[in-house]
């Protein structure tokens, strides 16, 4: 009967040493379990909080890309900035779109300039909105420029049968006739180029921050004459925009026949860069004048103003803009003795393209002209 008992008390205390190892392999899964959730827990709450998601979003220098909300699934964003000594390595631009509001930001050494493009004026064209200056060294400083005026300039046109005495006056850009608009956006095309490839954008849709090498926006513009406010012309404006400059292209087809009497294309509204006004010429000539009074660049009989510099007065900040020796840009329909370029007081500087001859065209002849602005 002892051994019965001794027998039963081994079997009892092995199957408590069993059982208890079994319970303690147990209790050590269930440990490793709420380690591992509490693993994936921080990991998932790194993510909320816009860190890495998935190696996807990374580039080959291991630098996180922002995706866009646009399809460009062959775009890889983010190059690593190797001196930050220089204005922006990777020469692109970033862009992102809001709306219909397109905003460029430049960034350089001692400040970030941001182009803004979006319907605006009277006649609510898609053009230049605003320039923005966030000066590193002058945090207080404000260098907001929203754009009121034309930056491309309007045309005093007419069809060429006109025989009405209706007063001459400027039509598209910011010109209204007695409350009435002159001209409306019909078009508006985005293009990117990253590395060498040219890719288009939806219009329509918002695009996140994005890092391009270029972008390109292409408007169309309908522009009415001023004889009876039908469309009289077709314009079609090319901006390509790169870190630190905006090329500038025109392309204008008549609609009717048509004759333009006075034309300037490119031109400056001058606020925020409200200091000295540097006229440069064919020559290399410069003529250097103050901000707030009427001023002529070079007569073309003399030479050509090949280029306007707009300076800041006290932050250095400088506007360069120019006209190029193509199309229009040749003055063919300027007279010898009219001014090239011009400024007004009231804060305005002008490119002179056709003056005192007319330019006529039959419908569907064409016309260009193509200039810069440079930003430093």
């Amino acid at each position: 009967m002892r051994l019965k008992r001794m027998i039963f008390r081994v079997i009892i205390f092995m199957g408590v040493m069993v059982g208890g190892f079994i319970l303690s392999i147990s209790l050590i899964e269930d440990i490793e379990l709420e380690m591992n959730q509490e693993v994936e827990d921080d990991l998932g709450s790194q993510t909320d909080h816009g860190l890495i998601e998935n190696m996807d979003q990374m580039d080959d220098d291991g630098i996180q890309v922002d995706e866009p909300q646009q399809d460009l699934s062959d775009l890889k964003d983010g190059q690593e900035q190797e001196n930050p000594d220089e204005a922006v390595s990777s020469g692109q631009v970033r862009v992102r779109k809001d709306n219909y509001q397109v905003i460029i930001s430049m960034e350089y050494i001692d400040y970030v300039l941001e182009i803004g493009f979006d319907y605006n004026g009277p006649n609510r064209l898609y053009g230049l909105d605003y320039f923005d200056y966030d000066l590193f060294d002058y945090p207080d400083a404000e260098h907001l420029l929203d754009v009121t005026s034309d930056f491309i300039g309007p045309y005093m046109v007419a069809g060429a049968d006109d025989s009405s005495e209706v007063k001459a006056e400027f039509t598209g850009g910011w010109h209204l006739i007695d409350g009435f608009t002159t001209g409306r956006t019909k078009a508006v095309d985005l293009q990117a180029e990253f590395e060498g490839v040219l890719m288009d954008l939806d219009f329509e849709k918002p695009l996140k921050e994005t890092r391009f090498d270029c972008i390109i926006i292409s408007v169309t513009n309908e522009i009415d004459g001023y004889d009876n406010l039908e469309p009289a012309l077709l314009e079609e404006i090319i901006y390509e925009i790169r870190l630190g400059e905006i090329d500038v292209s025109l392309n204008g087809t008549a609609l009717r026949d048509i004759e333009i009497e006075r034309y300037y294309g490119l031109q400056s509204q001058n606020r925020t860069w409200w200091g000295e006004i540097t006229y440069v010429g064919q020559s290399g000539e410069k003529k250097v004048v103050g901000p707030e009074v009427d001023s002529e660049g070079f007569v073309k009989e003399n030479d050509l103003t090949d280029k306007i510099l707009l300076h800041h007065k006290d932050y250095g900040i400088e506007l360069e803009y120019g006209i190029l020796r193509q199309g229009l840009g040749n003055l063919t329909y300027l007279e010898n003795d009219y001014s090239t370029a011009f400024t007004r007081a009231y804060g305005k500087s002008y490119f002179y393209l056709v003056g005192g001859k007319i330019l006529s065209l039959k419908e569907g002849q064409a016309f260009n002209w193509a200039g810069y602005y440079k930003f430093f």
